[in-house]
Order: structure tokens, then sequence, then C-alpha cells
């Protein structure tokens, strides 16, 4: 048995009814979750309710290798946050991504975020406390910054579908 065939189970919710063929793919918990399948699903429930399994196994594989071939893995930069070797601070929007294998892209995106931060004087605003009175009235307000160690860059990857 293929490492592929061992991440996903086909069936039949009723022995001659095509129409309730289903793929459950595998979870990391080690439960399998079923996946919605369009229409060529029939076509899969109508081979599998005629004993052709292994074909049905076949083209879900290549259904399957498909889907994963259509994300597109993109590359980000971070920082860690000085004082920390689990807090990391990065632009989460899509335009701060490049592609994997662009090395030249790469390194504009690397040089234009590093010198974002540096813009920035490094600090990262991570909240406002505001401070009340007896009346529940804003007294003060205190803006918190944590300070990003541009010393200490981080890639990230971002898979997009």
């Amino acid at each position: 048995m293929s490492k592929v065939s061992r991440c996903f189970r086909v069936g039949l919710g009723y022995k001659y009814a095509p129409e309730t063929f289903y793929i459950s793919l595998l979870q990391a918990d080690g439960s399998y979750k079923k996946l919605d399948v369009d229409t060529s699903g029939y076509m899969w429930g109508y081979l599998l309710s005629k004993g052709e399994k292994e074909k049905v196994v076949a083209e879900v594989k290549h259904f399957l290798r498909s889907r994963r071939k259509m994300q597109k893995r993109l590359i980000t930069y971070g920082f860690y946050l000085k004082g920390s070797s689990t807090e990391y601070v990065y632009f989460g929007n899509a335009m701060a991504c490049a592609g994997e294998y662009d090395i030249a892209e790469k390194l504009s995106l690397y040089k234009s975020i590093k010198e974002c931060w540096k813009e920035s004087n490094s600090k990262h605003h991570t909240g406002t406390t505001a401070t009340l009175n007896g009346r529940y009235e804003v007294d003060a307000i205190e803006e918190e910054y944590a300070e990003v160690d541009l010393s200490r860059p981080l890639k990230l990857y971002v898979n997009i579908r």
C-alpha cells in the first residue's frame, strides 16, 4: 500500500448508490474528515459499485495531487521581539509575500520589510491600557509597545489556495 493511499479512504454510503460516494482524508489526530466531492464523485461511485476499486483509488490519488499542486506557497519575513525567543511579528497581508523560488523578489521583500520596521523605530504596538477613576471616567491612556529585534529575522511560509 502506498503512502498516499494511507492518507484517505473511499467508499459508498449504500452499496448500489453511486451518489453516496465519499472520500475521507486522514487528519493529524488520526481521525478521518469527509471531503466535499464535485460531480466526478458520481463516476467514481459508479466504478466503485462495479468493483473497480483500484481504478477509483488511482483517480482519487490523481485528484488529490492536482488539488495539492493548486496551492501556492509564498514566503514572507518577520522578526523576533527583543527578549523573547517565541514571540515574533510579521506583515499578514498578501502584498508582503514573495514567490518561493525567486531570489531577487525575496531579497527585495526582505529589505523593504526591514526598512519599514526601521522607519517605525523598531516598535510594535501591542495594546492600549486605560486607567479609570471612581466614576469610570478615563484618567490616563497608556500605549504599549514591544521592541522588534532587527538582527533576528524569521522566514515564514504561507500556503494560499
